[in-house]
């Protein structure tokens, strides 16, 4: 690892043992399923029409370290619809207006936060 990724990852970890929650995400397509330990997080989706503001949606987030994201024992990203559960609550990766489900949150590509809806 880079001095750079290795710099991201203890940064990451850092926040997560302050601030972190168990999640579960299930792959419908596969029936595939992991748990990990990740940081929430929030985002502000702006929807215009006309060059006007016509809503706001906050989305719930997922920031997750890609090396710990394995499926099969394979290191995968998110696909739209995968279903993550936290406590009582269930989400969907998705993201409002047609935007990206998810995205790297680094030029590392050493995290990955997941845009979801309540389900």
């Amino acid at each position: 690892m880079s001095l750079v990724t290795n710099a991201i990852v203890s940064a990451y970890k850092a926040a997560r043992s302050v601030h972190a929650e168990t999640i579960q995400i299930t792959r419908p397509r596969t029936g595939q399923s992991v748990s990990l330990t990740v940081v929430p997080g929030s985002t502000s989706h702006v929807i215009e029409s006309d060059g006007m503001i016509v809503n706001e949606i906050r989305s719930r987030d997922f920031l997750v370290l890609c090396d710990e994201f394995l499926l099969g024992g394979s290191k995968v990203t998110p696909e739209r619809g995968d279903v993550i559960t936290s406590g009582s609550k269930t989400f969907k990766a998705l993201a409002s207006s047609g935007e990206q489900h998810w995205r790297y949150t680094d030029q590392t590509e050493t995290i990955i936060r997941i845009f979801t809806k309540e389900s």
